[in-house]
């Protein structure tokens, strides 16, 4: 890209160069963040209770009918290129409930490079105990893509900057298992098993594959405790885990209300050395038909990067289709 025109002066020099610090600061807290819990670069979700099938491919056809869900994520609002993702996924169980199939659509955003992420999974279930065992594979395609045709070079002549667009397609598997019942699940995957280079730059002579992605790998459980005929409290917990990368953990605490509306408080561990963590999240969702659910979530961020932004939203909508041999499907989908 080539630097700024030789025309602008005074003034507006002085704001763009204001800019570019701007944007160096926020490139300088993203790249601390990413070193400090490098688990982000898979899937997050504040409501993962509601989106398994984005994190473990065995979920699907748990629900034993069809089921879709959409979630989007607007991370650190207010900051320029902060994070934005949205995620549609379906699934549906087969041959007598034996067999699950799934579908998942994502799209990620941040700063220049923005990626789109296609999967499919397939999962086969066993009666275990009083609930069922699934155990599941995925295959997905990510097509990755940076466009620099809208940022400013801080150093003419910068060889990244040479095609404003730049682009790469990478594939990968993953597996899982999950295990529910009525009353709690419990399941680990890990859905990309394959250590690929996100690297852009193969025509460079220094080209090192600075750029990785790595295995991520999650563990997630919960259980229903009822406190009385109207009310429940569901605990749940995501385990997050990357090679050379800090543990990271989701806690959440959800009450709800006639199986009907639910409020709850989560906890991530994260953030830089010393920070109380990485944010509190607040989260309710509500079942607004019998086959349609709906809730959102905002996250207070903890960490250094407080500062810098207003914190991070999330909205999701869910359709499950009632089973054949019922007329309403069971509120407690929530497993």
């Amino acid at each position: 890209m080539s630097p700024p025109a030789s025309g602008v002066r005074g003034q507006n020099l002085h704001s763009l160069r204001r800019k570019d610090m701007n944007n160096l600061y926020a490139l300088t807290f993203f790249l601390m963040m990413t070193i400090a819990a490098s688990a982000q670069q898979g899937i997050q979700y504040t409501q993962f209770m509601f989106s398994k099938l984005s994190f473990n491919p065995a979920y699907a056809g748990s629900q034993g009918s069809f089921c879709a869900s959409c979630i989007h994520r607007s991370q650190w609002i207010g900051l320029e290129g902060a994070p934005l993702t949205q995620n549609i996924n379906a699934h549906l169980p087969v041959y007598r409930n034996k067999i699950g199939l799934g579908l998942m659509l994502q799209r990620d955003k941040s700063g220049p490079s923005t990626s789109y992420r296609i999967g499919m999974a397939y999962a086969y279930r066993l009666v275990v105990g009083e609930g069922y065992l699934s155990f599941g594979i995925n295959a997905n395609i990510r097509y990755y893509q940076v466009d620099f045709s809208n940022e400013v070079a801080i150093e003419s002549n910068d060889l990244s900057f040479l095609n404003n667009v730049n682009n790469k397609i990478v594939p990968n598997f993953g597996a899982g298992i999950y295990y529910k019942t009525n009353d709690y699940y419990v399941g680990l995957s890990a859905p990309g098993l394959i250590k690929s280079s996100l690297s852009l730059y193969n025509a460079l002579p220094t080209n090192t594959d600075f750029a990785v992605e790595v295995p991520n790998y999650y563990m997630m459980g919960g259980i229903r405790i009822p406190l009385s005929e109207k009310m429940s409290l569901k605990p749940s917990a995501m385990l997050k885990y990357a090679p050379n990368a800090p543990f990271d953990m989701d806690a959440n605490a959800t009450l709800v209300f006639y199986d009907m509306f639910g409020v709850g408080a989560s906890y991530r561990l994260g953030g830089l050395d010393g920070s109380l963590g990485e944010s509190l999240d607040l989260l309710a969702h509500v079942q607004v038909t019998p086959t349609i659910r709906a809730g959102a979530s905002y996250d207070f961020t903890l960490s250094e990067i407080r500062n810098y932004n207003s914190g991070s939203f999330e909205i999701f909508l869910s359709y499950c289709r009632g089973n054949d041999d019922e007329k309403i499907t069971n509120p407690r989908y929530f497993f």
